[in-house]
């Protein structure tokens, strides 16, 4: 809080559901893992209030799960750069559907918090 501006917000990214976690974590240097009202609680300890949030890559979870959970193996570097346009395109619709719908689960959390 010490370092925002009057009125700012702080934007949160962190890694959703400790079911998930795998060597990917581990790589990443995560400590933890967060649903939405553990979340919440985390921030408000801090003196924040959660004022929107949600889950976000709905749709890589299965192949995320498989991975992490059921083959216990890290989750491939990105591909940036390396993907072919179809399935860029097949990535941005995704992407379009998840930035207009709220779904229930995700990879990630996003939270956007304010000061108390």
């Amino acid at each position: 809080s010490r370092v925002l501006h009057s009125n700012g917000e702080l934007i949160i990214s962190v890694p959703a559901f400790r079911w998930l976690w795998g060597p990917h974590d581990e790589h990443n240097n995560h400590t933890d893992r967060y649903t939405m009202n553990r979340l919440s609680n985390t921030v408000s300890r801090a003196g924040f209030t959660l004022m929107e949030h949600r889950y976000t890559n709905f749709f890589p979870l299965p192949m995320y799960f498989l991975i992490q959970r059921v083959l216990k193996t890290g989750v491939p570097g990105s591909t940036r750069g390396k993907n072919n346009w179809l399935l860029e395109r097949v990535k941005n619709v995704l992407i379009s559907i998840e930035t207009r719908t709220a779904f229930p689960l995700g990879i990630t959390l996003l939270a956007r918090c304010s000061e108390n």
